[in-house]
């Protein structure tokens, strides 16, 4: 049976790993100390608990699938395990919305210990049965290594480009998509404000259908994650440049996001706002 480690047990980690799990994988993941709601999650996803040094003995790929402030972290203890098994060292693919410097940190810290790294970028929601879920995007000289996730559940591609090239392509999307988010937010909590909210609405709607469509889908999903993303964002600045003032777009949603999170998780008075505006 193959066996592949999931280091990360939050919504995608888990959603992937019941997807592996259902197509006849053996998935492990480090439960020691997570959160019983989590651990919860975990076991029903399928994911069998194992320290990192028997992940190390036992597994053919290692999974990263954590929040981007703590993919260093994983990394680092991983490295310390590699450390400690001479005798088989599994590839390392790292799947956070990180930076292209921060993705080199990583490959440089995990191949000191004789293990190989792939770029991973994660494009979607977490799959869901019935649905043919999120595709993942490998980069690096051992991306094809990753081609044993495709034969067990999940959308493969693999780009022609180092190491770096993955998280680069993951940034841009993420800019793109993530930032519009950001804009349409901004420019209805603005138009409520001044009492342009109808105008706006009636006009999303005569004029722009299928982008309005988006927004009422999008922007819901976007509250209870808004937090989270303010670290992508300030990630997304970097990756921007930043020397170059279009960087300040992703400086501003960071500060949004942080905003919204905080709001989202107590008042509601602008997520509220912005949930009343698409539901008309």
């Amino acid at each position: 049976m193959t066996t592949i480690a999931v280091i990360g047990c939050g919504a995608m980690g888990a959603a992937v790993a019941h997807t592996l799990s259902e197509n006849g994988v053996r998935v492990l993941s480090p439960l020691h100390g997570r959160s019983a709601t989590s651990q919860a999650r975990a076991i029903e996803a399928g994911m069998v608990d194992a320290d990192l040094g028997a992940i190390c003995a036992e597994a053919s790929l290692v999974l990263s699938i954590v929040p981007p402030a703590e993919a260093k972290n994983a990394a680092v203890g991983f490295a310390a395990a590699l450390a400690s098994s001479p005798d088989h060292k599994p590839a390392y693919v790292d799947c956070n919305a990180v930076g292209v410097p921060a993705m080199r940190w990583i490959r440089d810290e995990i191949e000191l210990h004789g293990s190989r790294v792939i770029d991973c970028a994660i494009i979607g929601f977490p799959p869901k049965p019935g649905t043919p879920g999120p595709s993942f995007h490998f980069s690096g000289p051992h991306a094809q290594l990753a081609h044993i996730l495709g034969e067990h559940g999940l959308r493969v591609a693999f780009l022609d480009g180092p190491v770096g090239a993955a998280s680069a392509f993951k940034l841009a999307y993420a800019g793109i998509t993530k930032g519009l988010v950001a804009v349409a937010s901004t420019m209805i909590l603005a138009a409520q404000r001044e009492g342009a909210g109808p105008a706006l609405l009636a006009e999303l709607a005569a004029s722009q259908p299928a982008l309005l469509d988006r927004f009422r889908t999008t922007l819901p999903d976007m509250f209870s994650k808004a937090a989270r993303w303010e670290d992508e964002m300030l990630s997304i600045a970097k990756f921007v440049g930043t020397d170059r003032p279009e960087a300040g777009i992703y400086r501003g949603a960071a500060g949004l996001y942080r905003r919204l999170g905080a709001d989202h998780a107590t008042a509601e008075a602008e997520t509220g706002g912005i949930a009343n505006f698409l539901a008309k």
